[in-house]
């Protein structure tokens, strides 16, 4: 999913951003209180009504909890627009794991798999170079995400086999 930052907004916050952090030291994602989070059942709630001990999908499919919640206070926020149409709004210093378009070019990968490749950047250092400088590339978006895998839910046991209840309802 390409990440579209011409349209990466700069803007001052009504609601001061969190921050979430399940990894060590200064990896925190700075979020406007509204952005929601999708959680480890599925659902989603707003970055600003996390609590510790919160259960929180993982772009692995798996799930982690919630360490820690950390107040910001008024930060300076940008809208990060991505090619499928989501946003997210988020402060310059959001890290990222993106790969960009020359990077990807050099890399004729066996696997499938993103993880493991690009690198992490802030949403100042995205902003920073938008469009790809390489001559070859001109004119492409330049920073890529990872799609996340889907979510790994547990085996439920079910009144009607799925495939039945397909075939009843026609």
């Amino acid at each position: 999913m390409a990440i579209n930052l011409e349209t990466l907004r700069k803007g001052k916050n009504q609601m001061p951003p969190r921050i979430i952090i399940y990894s060590t030291d200064g990896w925190g994602k700075a979020l406007r209180n509204d952005m929601p989070v999708l959680l480890g059942d599925g659902s989603w709630k707003p970055i600003g009504d996390m609590q510790v001990g919160d259960i929180v999908a993982t772009p692995d499919g798996g799930t982690a909890p919630v360490l820690g919640v950390f107040p910001q206070g008024d930060r300076e926020t940008y809208e990060l627009i991505t090619s499928d149409g989501g946003s997210v709004v988020c402060d310059g210093d959001h890290l990222w794991l993106t790969e960009k378009t020359c990077e990807r070019s050099a890399q004729y990968r066996i696997s499938e798999s993103f993880y493991g490749y690009g690198r992490i950047r802030t949403t100042l250092q995205i902003k920073k170079d938008v469009d790809c400088k390489d001559s070859a590339f001109r004119g492409r978006d330049n920073h890529y995400l990872p799609i996340p895998l889907p979510l790994t839910g547990s085996d439920k046991s079910l009144p009607i086999d799925p495939y039945a209840l397909g075939a009843i309802l026609g």
